[in-house]
């Protein structure tokens, strides 16, 4: 079963078409340093998913616990990476010469060691309920032979097509104004953003389209790692900074903050136990906000970035998407301010005419601006006015609304918290 909410589910604040118009900028998914991007990072959150670390982040230990559900995951994305690594050895076979022997090497490699780890998965399935013992001897078994396989020549031979950059960044990576040794630090900074924000793109397809999402976790796994590593980089060159003073250091400590905590957000909140969540829009609701979460603050710290060599340059110069962001957040602000605005007023005096106008106003808040909440806040709300709109008992509405008054209170708080929305600063009665 999909872990995407059916076709007649409401549009999530995540958008298609707009994820669309974010992809028309990338490589296309079916060149060869796509896929072996790709491949790379299905690899690398595998190694991750599969490490002794990988089960106190995103799952509980019990003596009794089955682990059929991480054995599903590593299946899953084992096949995954086994259609990546097939589809990158057609398009990769044109370009392949005899000095391409190391990659063609790694790839059948590779390739070998997938295909045995569907064989074992699809044959440990059959015996579940999986004991700890024996998940624990599949996992150590399948490390070691993915840790074994040489991955250099796949991620070198296509990386410089990939570490591209806005051309906002590639300004102020070559602007001489800023200082060699901040150019050199952006220099290694800048491109690591970039990669993290494409391994995002692979949970953001996965979002769009109607495919399962836990065996994409392992991707979430990856970008955990890529993002802590670079953490740990920025760490260190703050610690041997000469001036604490300068721009970039301010730039580099505000991102070392924002980052370990929109990481502890979304791996200690958003994805903890998702692997024994069982309902779709549960699962689904999980990934979207902690991809939203992600995804977000990269690109704002890279705009921050990008405003060392040009000021007065917004993040929608650098990601045009942003400009649908916050026209639909503007809108959804608005309506929530006006909904809670009418539902305190019914709860104060229900009379005909207010709750005439009330009921109207919902009904053009559930046409359109409901699909901009993210799905989890979605369903809470539907319930809400589709209570309001069917009671008509005076003495059952008001405890009604009542509730919902302090829900939309706390759900306009959230929205006015949005990213996109910090240089707007809410004025309700302008």
């Amino acid at each position: 079963m999909s872990d995407k909410p059916p076709v007649t589910a409401p549009v999530s604040v995540f958008d298609a078409q707009e994820f669309e118009r974010d992809l028309a900028a990338a490589p296309d998914r079916s060149s060869a340093p796509e896929l072996s991007f790709e491949l790379s990072v299905q690899i690398d959150g595998l190694i991750r998913f599969l490490s002794p670390a990988a089960g106190s982040e995103l799952a509980r230990v019990t003596p009794s616990k089955d682990w059929s559900r991480e054995l599903r995951i590593v299946y899953s994305s084992l096949l995954n990476s086994s259609e990546t690594a097939f589809a990158l050895s057609i398009a990769a076979g044109d370009d392949l010469d005899l000095a391409d022997e190391l990659f063609r090497k790694g790839l059948i490699e590779l390739s070998s060691e997938l295909k045995n780890g569907i064989v074992l998965s699809n044959g440990l399935m059959r015996s579940a309920p999986l004991r700890f013992d024996e998940w624990n001897a599949f996992r150590h078994g399948l490390l070691e032979r993915l840790t074994q396989v040489d991955l250099t020549p796949l991620r070198v031979k296509y990386s410089d097509d990939l570490d591209t950059v806005p051309d906002a960044l590639s300004r102020v990576l070559k602007d001489r104004a800023v200082s060699d040794d901040d150019r050199a630090d952006l220099g290694e900074i800048v491109p690591r953003f970039v990669r993290l924000l494409r391994s995002l793109r692979l949970i953001g397809r996965a979002l769009k389209d109607d495919v399962p999402l836990k065996p994409m976790l392992p991707v979430f796994y990856s970008v955990n790692s890529q993002a802590r590593d670079l953490i740990r980089f920025i760490n260190n060159r703050l610690a041997r900074h000469p001036d604490e003073q300068t721009e970039l250091y301010g730039l580099l400590d505000g991102t070392s903050y924002t980052m370990s905590l929109e990481l502890k957000k979304a791996f200690e909140q958003e994805l903890a136990g998702v692997i024994d969540i069982r309902p779709t829009p549960a699962v689904y609701a999980k990934f979207e906000t902690s991809y939203e979460l992600l995804n977000d603050s990269f690109r704002h710290i890279l705009a921050g970035f990008a405003r060392m060599g040009e000021p007065g340059i917004d993040i929608a110069d650098l990601f045009p998407e942003f400009k649908t962001k916050l026209q639909r957040s503007l809108t959804l602000r608005e309506a929530l301010w006006n909904s809670l605005r009418l539902v305190k007023a019914a709860e104060q005096d229900p009379s005909e005419t207010i709750l005439k106008d009330l009921r109207g106003s919902l009904e053009v808040f559930l046409a359109e601006p409901v699909s901009f909440l993210f799905f989890k806040d979605q369903e809470t709300v539907e319930r809400f006015c589709e209570e309001v709109l069917s009671t008509n008992e005076k003495k059952d509405l008001v405890p009604v609304l009542h509730r919902f008054a302090a829900y939309l209170e706390t759900l306009l708080g959230q929205v006015n918290m949005r990213a996109v929305l910090a240089a707007h600063t809410f004025q309700p009665d302008s």
